[in-house]
């Protein structure tokens, strides 16, 4: 379980994420897209919220995110739809 700081932490990471990615979508950097997608699918792993990790994490590969071995084995374990 995590410790109150550290759940205000990844709180606040999603918040400004969700802004970030707003702004972002309408531009033209995928590269960009991809990796705030990848990062905040890990802060929502973290706070237990593995459906909406898994999305962010579908979203990122399909917008260029390149997996290695371990993290494409890790992902298959963690998202059933995947």
């Amino acid at each position: 379980m995590l410790e109150y700081d550290e759940y205000a932490y990844y709180e606040k990471a999603l918040e400004i994420s969700h802004e970030i990615i707003d702004s972002v979508e309408k531009s033209t950097n995928q590269t960009i897209l991809w990796r705030l997608l990848y990062v905040r699918g890990c802060a929502y792993h973290k706070l237990g919220e593995t459906d909406l990790a898994c999305k962010d994490w579908k979203l990122a590969v399909e917008y260029g995110y390149k997996e290695d071995e371990e993290e494409k084995q890790k992902r298959k374990e963690r998202c059933a739809d995947f």
